[in-house]
């Protein structure tokens, strides 16, 4: 866990690296039982960097004097919807939060011509907080195959939103090789281990993608002429890894790698992040769509991709 500070309305809040952990967990009665939901809280990204840093960076500056990169006026008004909605959601308008989201329920069952006192089967697990809605996990046999989201957006009604099963079976076969989870937005997710993995786990790791889904990370060794540091999105179709590199918003071309070598080079960058902690000692998995990357498959020549360990960058 990382620095503590107190906000007037999320309350006492612990960052972990992706999110605000709220310290005191929300309390949701759901037909009848009360459930406590640890409570995930995501920061706009300047409220990030000035807590995380205690100081304001120059991107910082960049942001709030030039209205065309957003201005502090923009992400202070997020984190005040993000304040007002958590309010509204889980103090104040607690009591209509319940009555909605068992309404919302009630109207699946009616749906699947299921009864209605099979509302009482729904478990609430987590709630997470957004710069656009809030999400709340359940696990339930009867929707859909058994894992679901209730959203909360900002302006609308409370509805039902399956999860994708297959993200979620990719995470149960990471935790199958040592690893831990951790949440992010919709489908996204980290993966995360406090010690360096061991090759084999990292090649199961890479094993179990199918051709849709990705994994990203940061490459400290990458000698920038601006700044230091890359980010690397990896594909692997048919067992062949396709990397890409980018630099600060400069995307570059897909690379074939082999990988033993690809297994080292996340081996050596797992500890090594400079990305302000988003992939310290984790790597980012999201869903994708290949075809881009298929096409090329069938139509192009690749370069072969080297990673340079000979200096470090700065």
């Amino acid at each position: 866990m990382g620095k503590t500070i107190r906000d007037e309305i999320f309350g006492e809040m612990t960052f972990d690296g992706i999110y605000w952990i709220r310290t005191e967990p929300v309390t949701i009665t759901f037909a009848g039982k009360t459930f406590a939901l640890r409570t995930e809280i995501q920061s706009p990204d300047l409220i990030y960097d000035w807590y995380r840093n205690g100081e304001l960076r120059q991107e910082t500056y960049d942001k709030i004097f030039n209205p065309e990169l957003g201005g502090l006026g923009y992400v202070l008004s997020k984190l005040e919807k993000m304040r007002e909605n958590f309010s509204r959601a889980f103090l104040e308008g607690r009591e209509m939060t319940q009555k909605s989201l068992e309404e919302a329920a009630l109207r699946k069952l009616s749906e699947i011509e299921e009864n209605e006192d099979r509302l009482s089967e729904v478990e609430l697990v987590i709630a997470r907080v957004f710069d656009d809605r809030i999400e709340i996990k359940f696990n339930c046999e009867w929707y859909e195959q058994g894992i679901g989201y209730f959203v909360i957006p900002f302006n609308g009604d409370i509805f039902m939103e399956p999860a994708d099963m297959h993200m979620e079976e990719l995470k149960t076969g990471f935790q199958a090789l040592g690893f831990e989870i951790k949440e992010c937005k919709y489908d996204w997710f980290y993966v995360y281990s406090a010690e360096i993995p061991s090759k084999e786990q990292i090649r199961g790791f890479l094993n179990l993608f199918t051709g849709h889904e990705e994994t990203f990370f940061w490459n400290y060794y990458h000698k920038g002429s601006v700044e230091p540091g890359s980010y690397i999105n990896i594909e692997v179709i048919d067992g062949k890894p396709y990397i890409n590199e980018s630099t600060h918003g400069c995307g570059g071309s897909y690379k074939t790698v082999d990988m033993d070598v690809l297994i080292e080079f996340i081996i050596r960058n797992w500890d090594k992040d400079s990305d302000w902690g988003k992939y310290d000692h984790q790597v980012a998995v999201r869903p994708s769509d290949p075809i881009y990357l298929l096409s090329d498959i069938k139509y192009k020549k690749f370069e072969t991709f080297y990673p340079d360990y000979s200096a470090l960058p700065w």
